[in-house]
């Protein structure tokens, strides 16, 4: 289970603020590792939280017992990162935080085993938001065993 993780955004600050109104919880500024990174802390006991950096700012192993040490390098504009993430909110309710970002917001099927709303952060990362359905969707299409039993179905067509 990931307990977080991490993206870069131009608007860390507005884009965290964002991302908590999916999950319903709030952002707060993040100052350990370096200047400008925000985070939001879902409300569902188990410490799920998503850190957004300044686009550009890598981690890097800091020297000897140095703790990770944060900098700036040129970042490109996409990234293959992506991730998925629940919500309690509509799909119309989705798709109105992106129409008000001005980002990409779009339903979409992954192959028609469950459907996910890209959501574009900054028109630059996607994120796939699951609602309730979508989640049970994804959900029963994503277990070890329907996997094996896909790719099995696949060698024998």
């Amino acid at each position: 289970m990931i307990c977080h993780f991490s993206i870069d955004a131009d608007e860390p600050e507005r884009v965290a603020k964002a991302l908590a109104w999916i999950w319903c919880c709030e952002a707060y500024p993040f100052p350990p590792v370096g200047v400008g990174p925000w985070i939001l802390i879902a409300d569902d006991g188990k410490g799920s939280a998503i850190e957004v950096y300044p686009r550009g700012v890598v981690l890097t192993p800091g020297q000897g017992a140095e703790p990770v040490q944060a900098r700036a390098v040129p970042a490109p504009a996409n990234s293959p990162m992506h991730f998925a993430v629940a919500t309690q909110l509509s799909e119309a309710e989705v798709c109105a935080l992106g129409a008000s970002e001005g980002w990409r917001t779009v339903r979409q099927s992954r192959g028609g085993q469950f459907d996910v709303i890209e959501l574009w952060i900054e028109n630059r990362i996607m994120i796939e938001v699951l609602t309730p359905q979508m989640r049970a969707q994804y959900v029963a299409a994503s277990s070890p065993a329907v996997w094996r039993q896909t790719r099995e179905a696949k060698r024998a067509a």
